[in-house]
């Protein structure tokens, strides 16, 4: 069953204490940068990401809370053209609000407007085995494979395996997603970060596989089905970004 709610973006970006760039620069870019969560040169006044679609950067601004669903018919051009952004971060202003500033963003630079809806579906619950086994394999793989250089939430994805680099429970229930094709749900219930690495199938095939369902029992932990409401961002009408 859905419920249906409908938002309006204004309110939610546009008011007075809404968080926003300075002197953003937009500029169309030649090739996509793969990587999931590539950003280029950044520091505590600097935000770049290189080579990004609109997809891209909906699941930037919102992918945290919610599962972004485009129409590909109605806005081919949301995954397919990308852009450079380079944009300065108010002073005073912690890189914490870069989601929200996105959200601004694409609201006024791209024409962004949705709705939010609520959906029942099958999906996966992150259940813990042995804490333990959690605590160690993650700090010993961080440690092994140099990964304490590397910034909180990064990312690689291939196809094989993904590694995140200190995330959260909830984050590895979202990384996850790609990987088995259903929404997944932490029920651990633990507070803190962890470094995972989880295999995937060598032949490129999806959903839970045994390569996954034994990575993940090394961490112990395991993926339980389960009945899900998922909240959906849909969006309504989006449009190739504004000129500078």
């Amino acid at each position: 069953m859905r419920h249906l709610l409908l938002l309006l973006l204004t309110a939610l970006t546009s008011g007075q204490d809404a968080y926003r760039f300075e002197a953003v620069a937009i500029r169309p870019a030649a090739l996509r940068v793969q990587h999931p969560d590539f950003q280029g040169p950044n520091d505590e006044g600097l935000y770049t990401a290189p080579g990004r679609t609109i997809q891209d950067l909906l699941g930037f601004a919102f992918g945290r809370a919610y599962t972004v669903e485009v129409n590909a018919h109605r806005f081919p051009f949301v995954s397919s053209e990308a852009y450079s952004i380079s944009a300065r971060i108010p002073e005073g202003v912690g890189r914490s609000k870069i989601p929200e500033m996105l959200q601004a963003l694409l609201e006024e630079r791209f024409g962004l407007e949705y709705h939010i809806e609520t959906r029942e579906r099958d999906g996966f619950n992150i259940v813990l085995l042995n804490l333990a086994d959690l605590q160690h394999k993650a700090a010993n793989y961080e440690r092994e494979h140099f990964m304490e250089h590397l910034p909180p939430g990064a990312l690689d994805h291939s196809r094989n395996y993904f590694s995140a680099s200190r995330i959260s429970m909830p984050e590895l229930g979202h990384a996850l997603e790609s990987v088995v094709g259903s929404p997944v749900a932490d029920q651990t219930r633990i507070v803190g970060t962890f470094t995972f690495w989880i295999e995937m199938a060598q032949d490129g095939v999806g959903g839970l596989t045994s390569e996954t369902v034994e990575s993940l029992r090394g961490y112990g932990l395991k993926l339980q089905k389960a009945r899900l409401t998922v909240r959906y961002l849909v969006v309504d009408k989006i449009t190739k970004a504004a000129k500078n």
